[in-house]
């Protein structure tokens, strides 16, 4: 869903520096809600270190990735990727922000750089249990995961979400997903794309 990371670089960022920089502010706080074994949050941070040289390299920018399953969550930590993992990825970022290693098994591997590493946490998290954080947040990507609940749980997963965006926030679901004929707060700004 490459559209996503399109907008964040050409939509999101570029509104949210005008709107801080009278204030000099340099905060950035993104949620990657069910990020798997991490491809998502640090595509995110890629995109953040490319993009912005306001939010990237000394701002006050943080990415967590948060994942149920433990499992995912080690390989995400560990940041080490097989060659299929990353041949989406444009050559030069691909330098730019891995380090390729040989795996001692004639493969090559791509180990997530200091720079990515900065911007990016994880951990353990059940979106069914109360937010372990107050907000406010500028971006939470959830993507196809609410597949996967019913309409009261996607409803008060959304209000959830809602409630701990900042003013101005998006919310990024999956293009299997869809808000409509859920009651809700949102404003529908694009396909899959919601903003509070």
């Amino acid at each position: 869903e490459p559209q996503h990371f399109q907008f964040m670089a050409q939509t999101m960022l570029p509104e949210l520096e005008a709107r801080l920089k009278p204030s000099g502010s340099r905060r950035l706080r993104i949620w990657s809600a069910a990020c798997s074994s991490g491809e998502e949050p640090y595509t995110i941070a890629m995109v953040v270190l490319g993009e912005s040289s306001y939010f990237s390299k000394g701002g006050d920018c943080r990415i967590l990735g948060t994942d149920l399953s433990t499992k995912v969550l080690d390989i995400a930590k560990k940041g080490v990727y097989g060659p299929e993992r990353v041949k989406d990825i444009p050559v030069q970022a691909l330098s730019q922000y891995f380090t390729r290693q040989d795996s001692g098994r004639g493969e090559k591997m791509y180990i997530v750089n200091g720079d990515m590493r900065q911007l990016v946490s994880f951990r353990r998290f059940n979106l069914m249990d109360p937010l372990p954080f107050k907000g406010p947040l500028d971006l939470i990507f959830c993507r196809n995961v609410m597949i996967y609940f019913d309409r009261e749980t996607i409803s008060s997963l959304i209000d959830k979400f809602y409630q701990v965006l900042g003013r101005g926030g998006y919310l990024f679901i999956g293009h299997s997903e869809s808000l409509s004929g859920l009651k809700h707060s949102f404003k529908y700004v694009a396909p899959c794309i919601y903003q509070k």
